[in-house]
């Protein structure tokens, strides 16, 4: 394998059969800088290897446009009028009457072609009029959001309006490196252009928590990792795991804390959402005093009255504690006015002296509830 081989492949983005007409003609040692343009196509490179190797000069039909069949059939002409040279040169040499000959058949051929130009002028016309297909760009990169729509119309610089436009119909929905083509005819010949479209992932990934506003109990206890509910990427797939939080709450302070979650892909594109989390005041114990203990109270302000019979200044206590759990309401705000009213309730009913409200904290620590007491 030649430097010139390598120097070529290293240059260009040769097809597999384009390698293969370089390979062979490589092998020959013959020129390949006759067939090194990448617009050839493979058949091309064929005709303009036949021809060198043969030493003939095949620049008569060097040229991308020119089919490969037109190119064979001006090969093999040029094969023909090599032999008619050298027949000539031979026949100068032996035999004055054979070159009359020759010159004779020389000038039916000239004629023919002429005939035949004149017959085929617009497919002659064809062949050699100016064809022009310019692109924008030869390499271009697109996120994944917008490949989808692509319009390949808005790559193309100019082209020549007479001619059959074909434009690529590849689908990029997914990340990857395509190689699109473009295509400028009539019927006698083409012009190919080609663009690199590297298609990279710009797609958020998809987050959702359960909730974005939250109220909790004082005192009770906040897990942030608790809210998360999904992150799936258009690439990487599940990447819950991957989602991380920032902030914190402090259950024992009264105030509204804001939690950031976040996650990244691994191209680099990040979504990210935030909770408000409400932590409530801090609940009182409340008493009550009964109506006794409030005569007995301003009475000690003024005079003692004169002792009596009977005996007791407070109620006796027949009303039942009771717990009133944050799930059977809305908020805790709510749970804890149904305490106070059912406390209220039974202290005017006179089943009680006060109450003491306060909160209920599970096994695990966390706040379920209230619980009435009375005294």
């Amino acid at each position: 394998m030649s430097q010139q081989y390598e120097k070529y492949c290293e240059k260009y983005a040769y097809s597999t059969q384009q390698k293969m007409q370089l390979k062979k003609a490589d092998d020959e040692g013959l020129d390949l800088s006759y067939m090194c343009d990448p617009r050839y196509d493979w058949e091309q490179m064929k005709e303009i290897r036949l021809c060198l190797s043969q030493g003939i000069d095949p620049t008569p039909f060097c040229h991308p446009d020119i089919p490969s069949e037109q190119m064979k059939g001006m090969r093999q002409g040029l094969f023909e009028n090599n032999a008619v040279y050298d027949a000539k040169h031979e026949a100068v040499q032996k035999k004055r009457l054979l070159r009359y000959i020759i010159v004779a058949v020389f000038i039916a051929v000239i004629v023919s072609v002429s005939a035949l130009c004149f017959w085929k002028k617009d497919t002659i016309t064809n062949m050699f009029q100016s064809i022009n297909l310019e692109l924008k760009t030869d390499n271009l990169s697109i996120g994944e959001s917008k490949a989808g729509s692509i319009d390949y119309m808005d790559y193309i610089k100019s082209y020549s309006k007479d001619y059959h436009l074909t434009i690529p119909k590849a689908k990029l929905d997914k990340m990857g490196t395509y190689r699109v083509k473009y295509v400028l005819s009539n019927d006698m010949k083409k012009i190919e252009k080609y663009m690199i479209i590297r298609v990279y992932d710009d797609v958020p990934p998809v987050l959702s928590i359960s909730k974005t506003d939250e109220s909790i109990a004082y005192g009770s206890s906040f897990n942030s990792e608790s809210y998360i509910q999904s992150a799936v990427d258009n690439e990487d797939g599940d990447i819950k795991d991957r989602v991380k939080t920032e902030g914190s709450v402090d259950c024992s302070k009264s105030a509204t804390y804001k939690i950031r979650y976040y996650v990244e892909d691994d191209a680099g594109n990040m979504t990210e959402k935030f909770l408000n989390v409400s932590v409530a005041e801090k609940p009182q114990q409340t008493v009550i005093p009964s109506a006794g203990q409030q005569s007995a109270s301003n009475n000690s302000q003024q005079s003692s009255p004169p002792k009596t019979g009977g005996s007791s200044s407070s109620r006796k206590v027949t009303a039942s504690s009771k717990v009133f759990n944050f799930s059977s309401s809305s908020d805790m705000n709510q749970t804890y006015n149904q305490a106070v009213q059912y406390a209220q309730s039974q202290i005017n009913a006179g089943h009680a002296n006060g109450y003491n409200v306060v909160p209920i904290q599970g096994s695990d620590g966390i706040y379920t509830g209230y619980r009435v007491t009375f005294s």
